[in-house]
């Protein structure tokens, strides 16, 4: 029944929300045996981190157990402000928090806590991980939803071994993205059109489809295309503060990968080493053996961005990566590498598709290849030296 205007806003977005299953199974049996009693859903902002946890919720309420949702963005990082919030969720859920810890009643439903935009709370995290979580009953299951991944604290610790697991979200498969944008009325051309720059990024798909919804055929790409950039890049820019973290971002929009010698080439005025520390730093950045890789939409998107509002710029770091490259050409090794760095520098739209193809091959079983994300800096060390 339909009884607040909140009913028809969930209502709505669970008629646009697609693709997630393998995600979304794996939630969803949280409470069979052996299954551990703490969830991470992590990944970039807008990848679709909140809808999948709203959606899991919904379904796990769906399904009899007692959901309490927590958004963490309106909680002061403390201790107190926490436990003040907890406790009012609970309620508003049906549930007496701290009667519940007192004593755990046998035979009650199943409780899950949600927690949305966690990274908002990491500096309570050890306490959150020592003391709050281990006072709950061993029955309650824990999801938590963040941009930034898990910190290394839950890993070192011994007693957390096989007691949580990481859900890490990528994009949306080519036929996923064909669907929502179906959705919204879209053909298949122009969806086509569209993917090509959204990569499969929920939040990307959805801002060109809002913008592109009216426009005549043929004009999507003049009218979605442009304000899902420019929207996509205020997003990603506007979560860096730090003058120099922009730059950053912005050089290493250009290529394809970045090491410690081609940032110094990019950014001569600033410290080389200095530039890769930001960059790796940055929650859409991964860290790879052969260099770091910014987070393929937010690369689009910047890059974009730039040759709308500074093509010189633009221009300017692609001629020093081109001198860069051409100056340091590889005696021996991968060459394939060094040519994929190259032909990224072309900007045409055939070898981009060609060589850098919207979407990567998944893993068997419907899993999503695996990454490195920022945070883990095993590599860092031989990375510099090239």
């Amino acid at each position: 029944m339909i009884d607040r205007l909140a009913d028809l806003l969930q209502q709505n977005t669970r008629k646009t929300f697609v693709g997630r299953a393998h995600e979304l199974t794996q939630l969803m049996a949280m409470f069979g045996p052996g299954c551990p009693p703490v969830w991470f859903i992590e990944g970039i902002a807008g990848v679709g981190k909140s809808r999948l946890l709203a959606e899991f919720a919904d379904r796990a309420s769906e399904a009899g157990s007692r959901v309490v949702r927590i958004d963490c963005r309106t909680i002061e990082p403390t201790a107190d402000s926490f436990l003040t919030e907890m406790r009012a969720a609970s309620t508003n859920a049906g549930l007496d928090f701290d009667a519940v810890l007192a004593t755990p009643p046998s035979g009650m439903a199943q409780v899950v806590l949600t927690f949305d935009s966690y990274e908002s709370l990491h500096m309570i995290d050890a306490w959150m991980r020592s003391q709050f979580l281990p006072q709950l009953p061993a029955s309650f299951r824990i999801v938590f939803a963040s941009r930034f991944p898990v910190d290394t604290g839950w890993s070192s610790a011994p007693e957390w071994a096989g007691l949580f697991k990481r859900i890490e979200l990528g994009p949306l498969s080519n036929d996923e993205s064909q669907a929502l944008l179906s959705g919204f009325g879209f053909s298949a051309t122009e969806a086509q059109s569209i993917q090509r720059v959204a990569r499969g990024h929920p939040l990307a798909l959805q801002l060109a489809a809002a913008s592109g919804m009216g426009s005549s055929a043929g004009e999507v790409e003049q009218a979605a295309i442009p304000a899902m950039v420019a929207s996509l890049a205020r997003t990603y820019l506007v979560d860096l503060p730090d003058q120099i973290d922009r730059q950053v971002l912005e050089a290493a929009s250009v290529v394809r990968r970045a090491t410690r010698p081609l940032l110094a080439a990019l950014l001569p005025e600033l410290d080389a080493q200095e530039s890769f520390d930001r960059l790796a730093n940055l929650p859409f950045v991964e860290i790879r053996t052969d260099g770091l890789i910014t987070h393929e939409v937010v690369q689009n998107a910047v890059s974009e961005w730039l040759i709308a509002t500074d093509p010189e710029l633009h221009q300017t770091f692609r001629r020093r990566a081109w001198r860069f490259l051409r100056d340091h050409e590889p005696e021996t090794g991968s060459f394939w590498g060094y040519t994929a760095d190259l032909l990224f520098l072309l900007r045409d739209p055939k070898l981009r598709e060609s060589f850098f193809p919207v979407q990567q091959p998944d893993m068997p079983g419907g899993a999503p290849a695996p990454r490195r994300l920022a945070g883990d800096r095993s590599d860092l060390p031989a990375l510099q030296r090239r």
